[in-house]
């Protein structure tokens, strides 16, 4: 029996996704995205994907739920050493998920901050509907938010010593 969570190909429309492009690690782009876009990204339990390859790998993961109509944001690396969450993407080193009703305006102001942040090479949206494999992602990406964010067991927040 096949258990379908959602209907995803139209909650796609809910998504924007942009592309980054940096040399910085994953916790160097939370906190520069916190401090100039104003998010207040959470690390939390890496996100285990099953690549084209049926390996499982583990992929930065960062959250945070803007109160509001503006949704949540998801920061994920794209992996590194040919382990790609997006083979298509290999040259990307982060994406950055919106899922919500973002205003188009808030979404350029949004963009604009990111290009200002130095190490952040390139900004590129991107649509989503376009990524392979997008209806599996969104699938675990559901199931791991639900299980370490909406109902976690024990707080997998992950704290960082500055």
């Amino acid at each position: 029996m096949t258990i379908k969570l959602s209907n995803r190909e139209s909650e796609f429309k809910n998504y924007k996704l942009l592309l980054l492009v940096t040399h910085l690690h994953d916790y160097q782009v939370a906190h520069f995205l916190n401090l100039a876009a104003g998010l207040h990204f959470k690390k939390y339990s890496d996100f285990p994907f099953a690549t084209n390859t049926n390996n499982i790998r583990y992929y930065s993961w960062f959250h945070y739920h803007m109160e509001g109509d503006y949704g949540r944001y998801y920061l994920i690396e794209n992996g590194k050493r040919g382990n790609w969450l997006f083979s298509d993407l290999k040259n990307i080193d982060f994406l950055l998920f919106i899922k919500g009703a973002v205003p188009e305006k808030n979404f350029s102001d949004l963009k604009a901050s990111i290009r200002n942040i130095k190490g952040i090479l390139a900004v590129l949206p991107h649509d989503v509907s376009h990524l392979q494999g997008a209806q599996a992602f969104f699938d675990e990406m559901e199931l791991h938010e639900l299980e370490h964010v909406i109902k976690p067991k024990k707080s997998s927040v992950i704290k960082f010593k500055y």
